[in-house]
């Protein structure tokens, strides 16, 4: 699609085209998208320098990264995720461990239980997932708004992450969206291009 095609395209028919394309994964070519962006994460330089990382919990139709994160623990990385308690409407980072029990979340992510915030700012880089990322580093998520406010503050190297076919030429953005810094694809890291 070009990218005039694409900015024709609004918010919601984008998450439709994207969510009807993931839903076609097969069990298998999920696994080895996963596998792929994960070998390719691992040899990054951000990657092995960071201290303190945002990882996310994979929905179905999103990139796993939970090679990534047994990775982040076995060299001493402190590990994060997203959380939102029950009644609460923002999401806040939290400690993980190899050993954290974990629930589902107010949106059926699974999320983890009784460990400490950790401040966004103490972040180096952050994983972020998405129905749909333009070259310029925009995100399309799933519409709530969590991930925009929860990554608003931080300064932290934000990768999104997804499959091929989810990175376009454009996407529509509004203000208050965030860029990422790159793209992780199961084919390429594409870093992202300001125009």
């Amino acid at each position: 699609m070009s990218a005039a095609a694409s900015l024709l395209l609004t918010k919601s028919e984008w998450r439709s085209l994207m969510r009807e394309r993931l839903s076609q994964l097969t069990g298998d070519e999920r696994s080895e998208s996963a596998r792929r962006a994960v070998e390719c994460l691992l040899q990054q330089t951000w990657f092995r320098e960071a201290q303190v990382v945002g990882f996310y919990r994979a929905l179905k139709s999103e990139i796993a990264l939970d090679d990534a994160m047994r990775q982040a623990w076995s060299v001493g990385k402190l590990v994060t995720l997203p959380a939102r308690d029950n009644g609460c409407s923002e999401y806040v980072w939290r400690s993980v461990s190899p050993d954290t029990n974990w629930e589902k979340g107010p949106d059926g992510v699974p999320q983890p239980v009784g460990t400490g915030p950790v401040e966004g700012g103490a972040l180096d880089l952050v994983f972020v997932p998405g129905l749909a990322f333009s070259r310029r580093g925009v995100r399309l998520g799933r519409g709530g708004g969590y991930y925009d406010r929860l990554l608003k503050p931080l300064r932290a190297f934000k990768v999104g992450v997804a499959r091929a076919f989810q990175l376009v030429d454009e996407l529509p953005a509004e203000p208050h969206d965030v860029q990422v810094d790159c793209v992780l694809t199961d084919q390429e890291l594409y870093k992202r291009r300001d125009e």
